[in-house]
């Protein structure tokens, strides 16, 4: 048996061309209403505890070419929404020492007090540019899966969620990580079903901004592959289409690994993994499972190195984690997110969720399209799933990511 030459469901027809105009208005619109309470939100929000820091990091790297005054996460988001400020030529204030965020945030307060709440604005500005995109990326995706309708009602669900909305007001790089995830997921999608050279290629650049998005986007290496897998494969593969799967693939890899490494101007890229001192339970795990080969260079800068162990020792600590008034310090919640999303999402966005799984169980017509569903499930299963197992849940904000895949899913209901 041989792969099919279309593995995907037939392509829809076009709709006609004012039900085209009609669809792209009201996306729009829905847009339009998404960043006038976003722009009015980002002007009157006072500074939140992660922006404190936050902004003056993506402001260093802009002024210094510098990845070690906070690396904690990836420098594109913050870098991204401290460029108003580059441009306007605001002082960071006293050197800090490396990794030192709070007085990092100190010394730029004292520095710009006076227009302090103004250049944080200006920031925020420029993150709810990554909500927008996500929006919009949604939009087309669903209504190449399900249809124009499906694809309101999916761009709704995103667009006026007050959720969605909260975050992307804020400096932190959860916005930007969710844009490059469902972004990713999706071009991977397409490859899948239609295996090209420039869509590999679309895949390997995503891949590699995602990684300068946050640390957690490193899922997505094995993820995107899973992914074209389920979509794509629907019996043998011949030797030949092996081969040039297997050559699309590593081309993809290593794109990704230059965008990566690109973003850090290839600072220490290449570096000997025995030149580390593991600071993480994991990374020290995996250094001495290789241990006999631990000269190997290692393809990626060294302040992503750094900072991926940083970050994960930080999260193999125990936090103390509050929910429904107990606290617990063992590891936290398994059903922490669960509460989460019952808590802090609209009635209405739960309704159209458990009506969507509903019906993908229960009716004959959804299992056709199981495909889809998967694509868009398993990604966001496992970003519950890992942040579920973290000892570190402080919020809703963890599993951001997921959110567009779940509302892609939940707006098929709009098909009917």
């Amino acid at each position: 048996m041989t792969q099919s030459t279309n593995p995907s469901p037939p392509a829809r027809q076009p709709p006609p061309q004012s039900s085209r105009r009609t669809w792209r208005v009201v996306i729009g619109l829905l847009m339009v209403v998404h960043l006038a309470l976003g722009v009015h939100c980002a002007s009157r929000f006072s500074v939140t505890h992660d922006e404190y820091w936050h902004l003056p990091a993506g402001l260093s790297v802009l002024k210094t070419g510098r990845f070690d005054a906070e690396n904690l996460n990836p420098p594109l988001s913050r870098a991204w929404s401290a460029l108003p400020l580059a441009m306007l030529g605001v002082r960071l204030g006293e050197p800090a020492a490396p990794n030192d965020s709070t007085a990092l945030g100190d010394h730029f307060l004292i520095e710009n007090l006076d227009r302090y709440h103004e250049f944080y604005a200006y920031a925020r500005f420029m993150n709810l540019v990554w909500s927008a995109l996500t929006g919009l990326v949604i939009a087309a995706w669903g209504r190449e899966l399900f249809g124009e309708g499906a694809a309101v009602v999916s761009a709704a669900l995103w667009f006026l969620c007050p959720v969605v909305l909260s975050n992307a007001v804020l400096v932190t790089p959860d916005l930007c990580t969710a844009f490059f995830f469902v972004t990713t997921t999706y071009a991977a999608w397409r490859f899948a079903r239609e295996p090209t050279g420039r869509r590999a290629l679309a895949v390997g650049v995503l891949l590699g901004l995602a990684q300068l998005s946050k640390f957690t986007c490193v899922v997505l290496y094995p993820m995107v592959f899973v992914e074209w897998i389920v979509v794509r494969c629907r019996g043998r593969l011949e030797p030949v289409a092996w081969r040039r799967s297997a050559g699309q693939w590593l081309a993809a890899l290593v794109v990704s690994l230059f965008v990566l490494n690109a973003g850090y101007l290839f600072r220490g890229t290449g570096q000997p993994l025995n030149s580390y001192q593991f600071a993480s339970g994991t990374l020290k795990t995996i250094a001495a499972a290789v241990r006999p080969i631990d000269g190997v260079w290692v393809p990626a800068p060294r302040d992503y190195v750094a900072g991926f162990d940083r970050q994960r020792s930080i999260m193999e600590v125990l936090h103390p984690v509050y929910l429904d008034g107990e606290l617990w310090v063992g590891g936290g919640f398994r059903d922490y997110y669960f509460w989460a999303c019952a808590y802090k999402w609209p009635h209405a966005i739960q309704a159209l969720v458990l009506t969507a799984l509903t019906s993908c169980l229960l009716t004959r017509v959804a299992w056709r399209h199981w495909r889809a569903y998967a694509a868009l499930l398993l990604p966001a299963a496992l970003m519950v799933g890992i942040a579920s197992a973290s000892h570190m849940q402080l919020g809703i904000r963890y599993i951001l990511p997921a959110f567009p895949l779940v509302y892609l899913f939940a707006g098929h209901v709009g098909a009917w």
